[in-house]
Formats: C-alpha cells, structure tokens, sequence
C-alpha cells in the first residue's frame, strides 16, 4: 500500500455510518480537510480503537532513529516483530475507509494512479495497529500481499476486513488466522 485512502462522505451505509457518525459527535463534520480529502501518511484520521473508542489518530509511528513514519505494517512478520508486538494484545483498530490509491511501477518509473474501491462502493474497513497510550493515538495499516488480480499496479494492500469480521478483530484474544485472510473482492480503475 503506497499510502493515500479516503474516508468519504456521510452518508455511507451499515456500520461505516455508525462509525462516521460516532466521529461527528466527535469532530466537526464541516471541517472539509477531514472528510473530503486523501489521507495520506503523518495526517490525522479516525480509527476505531479495541477500546471501542473513536480517536482522531496521526498515521505514521516515528521511527526510532532518523526521519519519518512507518505507516505499514507487514501481516506476515507482525506476530515475530519486536516493533509491532507490544502493540498488539491492546492496540489493535479498525481503519475506515471509503477507496485507496496506488501507483503503477514500471521499472523504477512512477505511472498511471489506481483507485481500489469494493463493489457498490461499500465502506473499507483496514486492519490497523496503534498506540493508545500516546496522545497522537499513531497506527499504521497492516499490509498483506495483493490479490493476484490488483499485483499489476502493486505487491501489497491493505488487510482488510469484511463486516463480520471487525468484533474478531477488536477482541481482546486475536485469532492469528485473521492475518492471512482473502480480500474482499476490489475494483480496481486508473484515474485519468
């Protein structure tokens, strides 16, 4: 995942919308740099925390030596990471999201830009990891492989979780399995 999604509008449906309006009691609805805009790495965005908790959270943990954040997190080493495994057991939360961004590689140019977005435009949810305990609530998103139909444009996507699948995932005792699971099925389209 390159790094850019957008939460949407509010008028979403099922549980996106409960989530989005839990962040309007929270936050100022009108404030456009919130709701219509990419989300991109060190901005500040809800997640949904295990707590239950809507938190206007920064996307990105400082690194611990030099400049920057780490946004993702990679599902196939999360378990084994000493980074991410403090994180886990309490932190980890529910990224919402309305479509996200990739760049086509070719070579080491830069090309054409996607938007991934399930069918009938149904809210994303990601599968994130953040720090309750700091007042910037940082997470990241945890990545996976791509599904062999989107790994034209990029190698990894986000890990994302159907509806049934969020209160597994907020549960205080995670079952490892869902780290490996299938994506939803996406669309995927190149923006002119």
């Amino acid at each position: 995942m390159c790094g850019r999604y957008t939460l949407g509008e509010l008028d979403e449906t099922d549980i996106l919308q409960d989530i989005l309006g839990k962040v309007t009691y929270c936050f100022d609805p009108r404030d456009e740099k919130l709701w219509n805009r990419e989300i991109y790495p060190t901005a500040h965005a809800p997640v949904l925390t295990q707590q239950r908790e809507i938190v206007l959270s920064k996307w990105g943990f400082d690194r611990v030596r030099g400049a920057g954040v780490i946004f993702n997190a990679r599902s196939e080493t999360l378990l084994q990471s000493g980074f991410w495994k403090k994180y886990l057991p309490n932190g980890r939360c529910v990224v919402p999201a309305k479509n996200y961004f990739e760049w086509e590689h070719v070579g080491k140019k830069t090309g054409d830009k996607y938007i991934f977005l399930r069918p009938q435009n149904r809210p994303l949810y990601f599968a994130g990891i953040t720090d309750v305990r700091s007042p910037s609530h940082p997470y990241a998103v945890i990545t996976r492989s791509a599904s062999q139909n989107l790994r034209f444009v990029h190698d990894r996507m986000p890990l994302i979780l159907t509806e049934d699948m969020l209160s597994a995932w907020l549960d205080p005792i995670m079952d490892p399995k869902l780290l490996i699971l299938e994506s939803p099925p996406l669309e995927c389209r190149r923006i002119e």
